[in-house]
């Protein structure tokens, strides 16, 4: 009887041993389950919105006419977003690509904390999701989001 419990015991922790192998498998699941959240999050509104979401549009056409940004701003992300718009039109895919670069922020999440734990605890996959899940589902994260793109 004790033997029972104990080889029940013995696969439930090969069964969470089996389910921590998928862990590349989770975490692109959040990734893609952050990104159509926080796509649906963005298209509520036809047009941009937020303090940001014009300034977005402006840099981004201004790219497409002249090559260059209309200020002096670091210009990775307007020119991350370009393709976006040639494909998908300008408040379409300025939209797009912000919930894609802010759904991956559960990557390098994920990564950083794995490295951290994985010497200090024996279950730091679970962890490491947890974390990733609450670095793109948190209350601050949606907020920004919807204030500043």
């Amino acid at each position: 009887m004790l033997s029972s419990k104990s080889g029940s015991f013995s696969d439930k922790k090969s069964n969470i041993k089996k389910l921590l192998q998928y862990k590349w498998i989770s975490l692109s699941i959040l990734v893609i389950f952050s990104f159509i959240f926080d796509l649906i999050l963005l298209t509520k509104y036809n047009l941009s919105y937020g303090r940001d979401g014009p300034y977005y549009d402006i840099q981004v056409k201004n790219i497409l006419q002249t090559g260059s940004t209309a200020s002096n701003d670091p210009p990775f992300v307007y020119y991350y977003m370009v393709p976006f718009v040639v494909t998908f039109g300008s408040f379409l895919g300025i939209k797009i690509a912000m919930s894609l670069i802010s759904s991956l922020i559960a990557v390098p999440t994920f990564l950083i904390l794995n490295h951290i734990l994985e010497k200090k605890h024996s279950h730091s996959t679970i962890f490491s999701l947890l974390g990733s899940f609450l670095s793109v589902f948190n209350w601050y994260y949606l907020r920004m989001i919807e204030d500043f793109m």
